[in-house]
């Protein structure tokens, strides 16, 4: 979902009075390390540019440490340990 699609759901659901407890930022680039193979690719560094100029406007619409932010995943989450990875991002401890 796009920011202006996500910044009218929020404004509608505190017209209807539901909390908004948490914000999710699915599928974001991490940020290239220079060993690692695409640091120099222009097209991927124009991506997490462009990502953290969002993200920096997303974090703007949901309170402090609210927002949680899940990378793009090289595979489909697929099994109960790929999918308690995911569930520690976005729980921390609170799963155990």
């Amino acid at each position: 979902m796009a920011y202006e699609e996500t910044k009218d759901l929020l404004e509608a659901v505190k017209r209807l009075k539901i909390p908004v407890e948490q914000g999710i930022l699915n599928m974001v680039h991490p940020c290239p390390e220079k060993d690692i193979i695409g640091a120099e690719c222009p097209i991927c560094v124009n991506r997490v540019v462009y990502e953290e100029k969002m993200l920096y406007v997303f974090k703007k619409l949901f309170p402090v440490d609210s927002l949680c932010i899940i990378h793009r995943q090289e595979e489909e989450i697929i099994g109960i340990k790929v999918l308690q990875s995911l569930g520690k991002k976005l729980y921390g401890d609170a799963l155990n």
